[in-house]
């Protein structure tokens, strides 16, 4: 199990890596003399999708067998992923997709060796449909992230929804905004906030590292600007402002 543990981290850092970038452009977007809602509300979604896939695979309130199994599953569907991701290039396959496709097969030989079941589909063998160990099943053919959205972060699921909607470009987030900048900006920003103390103490349990001042300041972060216009803050931000405001109101 070495390798996978230490794919597994390799998979955390990565996602840390990406996750960082993303934030670097929704604060270039919020630097701007005019705000772009659209666009930054997307990269959150982004964000809150990187958060969910590293909480609910190091989950520590699993047993260790079910965050083997979907420590095993997201390194498979990261490996076949970059490989549908080859094929949607036109040509035959080039050295890196032929390489990619071998590290794959060889990684799946030494899941099946170590005693993980692969479920393929019957029609086409060669798609992974499953991962079963120990008795527990992770699909390879679904995403899962939006009831992940509503296990990890029910008092913000609204910023889930709403960065979909922005990523997808549907039509009822697209007529258009109401609101000040300034609400705006904390719409953004107080998920942002919430999504960074479950990521810090999902991690921080799971590699044993203390995270609770960093937390700490976190909430002193999200208090300060709750505070600065209370009556505002709790009409824009719904859910999380219904779930946390009033608390962090009655502490001055």
């Amino acid at each position: 199990m070495i390798g996978l543990l230490n794919s597994s981290v390799h998979n955390v850092v990565h996602a840390l890596i990406i996750m960082d970038e993303y934030l670097e452009g929704v604060l270039a977007l919020l630097e701007r003399d005019t705000l772009r809602t659209y666009p930054a509300t997307s990269m959150s979604r982004s964000i809150h999708e990187g958060v969910l896939v590293l909480c609910r695979t190091f989950d520590s309130d699993l047993s260790t067998d079910q965050r083997l199994v979907r420590m095993a599953a997201l390194d498979v569907k990261t490996r076949v992923g970059a490989l549908d991701g080859f094929r949607s290039f036109a040509g035959p396959p080039g050295e890196d997709e032929l390489r990619l496709r071998e590290h794959t097969d060889q990684f799946i030989t030494y899941l099946e060796g170590a005693g993980f079941e692969m479920s393929r589909k019957q029609s086409r063998p060669e798609l992974l449909t499953g991962i079963t160990w120990a008795g527990f099943r992770e699909d390879l053919d679904k995403d899962g992230t939006t009831g992940a959205s509503r296990t990890y972060t029910p008092d913000i699921h609204f910023n889930w929804v709403i960065g979909s909607a922005a990523t997808h470009s549907k039509k009822w987030f697209m007529h258009g905004q109401e609101g000040s900048t300034d609400e705006s900006v904390k719409a953004l920003i107080l998920p942002l906030l919430d999504l960074s103390r479950l990521l810090m103490r999902c991690l921080g349990t799971y590699f044993g590292i203390d995270v609770e001042q960093a937390i700490k300041t976190t909430g002193l972060r999200m208090r300060a600007i709750l505070l600065h216009d209370a009556e505002q803050t709790l009409t824009s931000l719904g859910v999380l402002a219904r779930a946390n405001a009033w608390d962090v109101l009655n502490t001055r």
